[in-house]
């Protein structure tokens, strides 16, 4: 099994993500929105009016919703989800994927990732299913990172 360093964007984009999980209680017990208060934005990564296709770390709230999509599994009510996309070919270059232009990993990775030169092509999508979900020395790592709006599911 191999180890992965994950960068430091793909922690801060799982912890404002986990962090902001309403109900959640705090080491102090608090709970809810409450907790709010406590949590630390960094500056927004996203500048401009264009939605763009990834960016390579998620610094902000509105970072997160410029990418993110109703998840394709929607069991959990008033989720928004991003897709992430580690390239290990790449000395491990994360893409925080725009999920609502690119609903699945393939997408992204044929469209974005088969055009970086001295990298191979993306796959077929079949191919790439096979291989990129669970072939241990595959090119890609792939997730998700999901926040859960309590309030925004009671609407």
């Amino acid at each position: 099994m191999s180890r992965i360093r994950l960068p430091f964007a793909w922690t801060l984009g799982g912890m404002m993500a986990a962090a902001s999980f309403a109900g959640c209680a705090d080491g102090n017990g608090r709970e809810g929105p409450d907790r709010r208060a406590d949590i630390q934005e960094g500056a927004c990564v996203q500048q401009g009016a264009t939605e763009p296709d990834s960016l390579a770390s998620i610094g902000c709230r509105v970072d997160f919703d410029v990418l993110a999509s109703e998840p394709l599994d929607t069991s959990i009510p008033g989720a928004r989800s991003v897709k992430v996309v580690l390239d290990q070919l790449d000395n491990d270059a994360l893409h925080f994927q725009n999920s609502t232009k690119y609903k699945v990993h393939y997408e992204f990775a044929a469209e974005n990732l088969s055009v970086q030169e001295g990298l191979p092509l993306v796959s077929s999508l079949s191919e790439f299913n096979q291989t990129e979900y669970s072939v241990p020395d595959r090119r890609f790592i792939l997730g998700a990172v999901t926040r859960s709006d309590v309030e925004r599911a009671r609407s």
